[in-house]
C-alpha cells in the first residue's frame, strides 16, 4: 500500500505584502470543510517575510484550526513600531549614520586603508532595534522543536543570503530521521529569532543580522520562492503562497511602453530593486516541474506503471549522484496562489481613504523625502515598506478572497 503523500506549504518574500499569506492560511484553515482544513503541511519553507509567517506556523502546527485565526489577528494587530523605531530619536539616528557618518568617513581615512576599524558604518535606514522583542512574542521558537520531536512537522525551512559570500544557505530544523539530498549549502540548526529576522532583512532598508560570526539578509535576495528544500526533504504535494499578480509585471511593461517618462525618482530606483529581488524564478521551477511531470507520464504510458520504480533502482544500481538522482525521480504535485489585484494599486487606494496618511510618524515623512519617495510613483517601494494598518487589513482581505475562489481545488488537492 503506497504511503500517504507528504505535504509541504512554501511561502513567499515581500515585506509588508507578507499580510497576503496570512489571509490565504487564514481561509484555508477555517473555512475549507473538515478535515481538509486540518491538512497537515509536514513541511514548511518560506523566504523573507514568508519565512516568519512559516516560524509562525512552525510553533502552532500542534493546532491548525489555530492558526489561521492567529496569524490573522497577529498581522491585523501588527504596528510598525513593532518593527523598527519610529520616534525622533530615529531621526536623529538615520542623519547621524547617514550623512555624519558619510561626512567623517570621507575626512577619516583615506579608501585605500582597511575599512574594518572601529568608525560610523552604514548599516541600513531604520533602526530594527523592537524587532526582536515582536519575534520573540508572536513565535514559541521552543514548541517548533517539540513539534518536530513529535513528528507532527518533518522540517523546517528558512532561506537566508549570506553576505559575505553572496551565496544562498537554508536553515533547516529537521526530524533526525528526514532526509535532505540538496545541493545548497545548509546548516541543520534549532530555528531561532535571529534567523527569522536575517531571512527578512531588506538590505539598504533593514541592517543584516549576525548569525555565527557571519553576516545574513533576505533570502529573497537569491531565490525568494523556496521550494527546493521542500522537494529535497520529500515532499509530494506542495501549497505555494506568492505575492506577485502576474499582471503586475504585464501593467508594469505597459506603462513602460507607453513613455516618455520623468526620470526615475530614487523611490522608484528603490521600487524596481525590491521588486527584481521578490520576483524569482519560481515560473520556470513550476515550468520544469510540470515537464518531468509530463516525462513520468509518457514513460509510464509506452512502458508500464513500473517505469518510475525502474529508473529510481537504475539510479540507484548506477551510484548516479546529483539534483533528480540523489532524492529520486518522482511526480510533484503543486497549487499556486498569487493576488488577482495588482498590489501597488491596493495600496494607493488604502492611502488615499479616510485617514490613510495618518498613519505616517515624523519619521517616514522624513526619509521619504531624502528618498525623493511620492505617493504615486514610489507605490511600488512602499507597498513593501509600509505596514499601514488599512493596507495590511485589505491585503489579508484579498488573500481570503483569493483562496475562496480556488475552494474546489483547494479541496481536491488537500484531500489526496
Amino acid at each position: 500500500m503506497p504511503s500517504p503523500p507528504i505535504y509541504a506549504l512554501v511561502l513567499s518574500g515581500g515585506g509588508a505584502r507578507g499580510a497576503y499569506e496570512a489571509g490565504v492560511v487564514h481561509y484555508m484553515r477555517t473555512a475549507l470543510p473538515a478535515p481538509v482544513r486540518d491538512r497537515s503541511f509536514q513541511l514548511l519553507c518560506g523566504s523573507s517575510v514568508g519565512g516568519i509567517n512559516t516560524c509562525f506556523l512552525a510553533s502552532h502546527a500542534e493546532n491548525p484550526r489555530a492558526q489561521g485565526e492567529l496569524i490573522r489577528k497577529t498581522w491585523e494587530m501588527l504596528r510598525q513600531e513593532e518593527i523598527y523605531r519610529r520616534d525622533v530619536a530615529a531621526v536623529s539616528r538615520l542623519f547621524f549614520r547617514s550623512f555624519a557618518g558619510i561626512s567623517l568617513n570621507i575626512f577619516r581615512k583615506p579608501p585605500t586603508e582597511a575599512v574594518h576599524e572601529k568608525g560610523i558604518h552604514f548599516h541600513g535606514l531604520v533602526d530594527t532595534e523592537p524587532f526582536p522583542r515582536f519575534l520573540k512574542r508572536i513565535v514559541n521558537w521552543e514548541r517548533i522543536g517539540s513539534n518536530i520531536a513529535r513528528r507532527l512537522l518533518h522540517g523546517v525551512s528558512l532561506t537566508l543570503t549570506n553576505m559575505q559570500s553572496g551565496q544562498l544557505e537554508f536553515f533547516i530544523h529537521k526530524h533526525p530521521e528526514v532526509p535532505y539530498t540538496g545541493d545548497y549549502p545548509v546548516h541543520f540548526v534549532e530555528l531561532t529569532w535571529r534567523h527569522a529576522m536575517g531571512g527578512a532583512a531588506i538590505p539598504i532598508l533593514f541592517p543584516p543580522v549576525e548569525i555565527g560570526g557571519t553576516h545574513y539578509a533576505d533570502g529573497g535576495l537569491r531565490l525568494n520562492t523556496p521550494m527546493s528544500p521542500a522537494i529535497h526533504m520529500g515532499a509530494d504535494r506542495v501549497v505555494v503562497i506568492g505575492m506577485h499578480d502576474p499582471a503586475e509585471a504585464a501593467q508594469s511593461r505597459r506603462v513602460a511602453a507607453d513613455g516618455p517618462h520623468p526620470p526615475p525618482t530614487l523611490g522608484e530606483i528603490l521600487g524596481k530593486i525590491l521588486s527584481s529581488i521578490f520576483l524569482d524564478r519560481l515560473d520556470y521551477d513550476l515550468k520544469q516541474m510540470r515537464r518531468i511531470n509530463r516525462i513520468v507520464e509518457w514513460g509510464e504510458k509506452v512502458y508500464g506503471p513500473k517505469f518510475l520504480a525502474e529508473i529510481n533502482r537504475m539510479l540507484v544500481r548506477e551510484g548516479i549522484v546529483g539534483d533528480v538522482a540523489s532524492r529520486g525521480l518522482k511526480r510533484l504535485e503543486v497549487l499556486s496562489i498569487f493576488p488577482s489585484r495588482d498590489i501597488r494599486q491596493l495600496f494607493a487606494e488604502c492611502i488615499s481613504g479616510p485617514g490613510g496618511l495618518s498613519g505616517f510618524s515624523a519619521f517616514e515623512k522624513v526619509l521619504l523625502r531624502l528618498l525623493d519617495v511620492d505617493m504615486h510613483r514610489g507605490q511600488e517601494f512602499l507597498s513593501y515598506f509600509l505596514f499601514l494598518p488599512p493596507y495590511i487589513k485589505a491585503l489579508v482581505e484579498l488573500g481570503y478572497e483569493d483562496a475562496k475562489k480556488r475552494h474546489d481545488e483547494l479541496i481536491a488537492f488537500l484531500s489526496a
